[in-house]
Formats: C-alpha cells, structure tokens, sequence
C-alpha cells in the first residue's frame, strides 16, 4: 500500500504573467536512464524516418521520480500523420511494466505534428503545445518547445471543462470493462487523478502557479475549499492505491461530480 506523502512541485508564473516550464537542465536520475533508452530505441523503431522528436514528462523529466509512485510518460511527435499500431504500444507499455518494476506505470503515444497544435474543443490553447511548452523535457530529436509561445494560467485550464460529463460516461465504461479487474483498477487511477487535477483548475488562478502533481493538487484545492476535505484526501489515496471494487469509488466519485456541476463556472 502506498502511503500518502506531501511530494510533488508547482510551476510557478513569472513578473509577465507566463508559467515557467520545468527545468531541463537538471539531471535524471540514473536508475531511470535505461527505461528513457528502451523508450527512445522503441520509438525510432516502430516510427523510423517518421520520428521528429521524443518527450518524458511528470516527475521522471523533473529529476525527482518516486521510487513505485511515480509513471514515466513518454510521447512521440511524428513527421507526418501515420498509421500506428496500437497493439504494438500497448504491448511494450506491458513488458516495460515487467523489466522495471520500480516504474509505477508507463505511457507511451504518439501524435504527428500537425496534431500537436490543434486546439479541442472547449479549451484555449492545444494541450499538446502546453506539455511539451512547460512540462516536458526533450529526450530526442529537435525540441518543439523553443517554438511554442508561453503559456498563461488561464490557458491551462482543462480538467474541469471535461470532468462533469467524464464521470457521467462512468457506468459505460465500467460496463465495457466489467470482466477485466486490471482494466477497472486502471479506471479508478484515471478518474481518481482527473477529479483531482480538475479541483486544482478551479484555484489556479488564486494560487498563481500551476501543478499537475497530485499531492498539490489535492493540497490546493481543500485550502479554498476545506469541505472537500475528506473526499479529496480519500481520493487521493484511490489515485495511488485503485481498486477494481467499483462500489469503493464510485458513489465517491458521482457526489464530487455532483459538486462540480454546482460549483463549476458555466
């Protein structure tokens, strides 16, 4: 079981108003390098000549990754739009699981460039710009961040504009994944984290800096709002201890969606 500890940073916004991006220049830690190569040799050979660049973010870019907690996300910008196996991913994403079993999860994707600046729906700027503007650290390639224009607060809000209808698709999901534990413990982590980031989006702009870490998100929001805080500590607890006991998360999770209906801007 893991433990609740107070760990994680803010990005913090600078005398023009614009979040500072993480710092680059730090070193990763060394048992996290061989990980970083087999991600990078697995990218250039599934994409080949069709690879621009390769990303880590979270606490892995950031040379403070958590032995067992922390994830290494990792994403690929493609040239051009291509085909891409799914399978293949999902399959290295399992055996990476195995070979390094410090690794709490890993995350690898893909996205072509032109998909990297499009905008969805609802938000103000392209998430992917925003990742690789101020979270991410280029371990291949040519960095796309030196071309990115800065980011303020306001424009990172995101979370909170999807999480309402996210948690009311809930019952199909977990239907969908009603005979597979793995895929419903995988779903607890993913709305767990969502709530909590998306409580952190509703007092941004009062805290003037920016996290996605899940301790300070959690932190943050019960300073502004103290009522949440039994709900948001119990999930943050799920967020890194899930279960596929579905009746011990979401009656939980549908009153927080309650409370964000309510308590969100329209």
């Amino acid at each position: 079981m893991v433990e609740i500890k107070k760990c994680g940073s803010y990005l913090q916004v600078d005398q023009n108003g614009f979040v500072m991006p993480i710092d680059s220049s730090s070193t990763i830690q060394s048992k996290w390098l061989p990980i970083i190569n087999d991600v990078i040799s697995f990218y250039q050979s599934e994409f080949k000549a069709n690879l621009h660049s390769v990303y880590i973010r979270g606490s892995v870019a950031k040379a403070s990754a958590v032995d067992f907690v922390s994830d290494l996300d990792s994403f690929a910008v493609l040239n051009i739009e291509s085909e891409i196996n799914q399978q293949n991913l999902n399959g290295f994403e399992k055996e990476l699981n195995q070979k390094y079993p410090f690794c709490n999860h890993t995350e690898i994707t893909a996205v072509s460039l032109n998909d990297v600046h499009a905008v969805p729906d609802k938000r103000k700027r392209s998430i992917w710009d925003e990742l690789i503007k101020t979270q991410s650290r280029c371990v291949f390639g040519v960095d796309l961040a030196i071309s990115i224009e800065p980011f303020r607060l306001e424009e990172m809000i995101g979370h909170s504009l999807y999480i309402v209808d996210e948690i009311k698709k809930l019952p199909t999901y977990i239907e969908e994944d009603s005979d597979d534990p793995l895929e419903l413990q995988g779903l607890c982590v993913w709305i767990t984290r969502r709530v909590l980031r998306a409580g952190f989006d509703l007092v941004m702009e009062r805290e003037q800096r920016f996290s996605r870490d899940l301790y300070c998100c959690y932190e943050s929001t019960v300073k502004y709002y103290p009522e949440l805080e039994n709900n948001f500590k119990n999930i943050l607890d799920l967020s890194l201890n899930p279960t596929a006991k579905v009746d011990h998360w979401l009656p939980l999770v549908n009153e927080l969606g309650q409370w964000f209906e309510l308590n969100i801007k329209k």
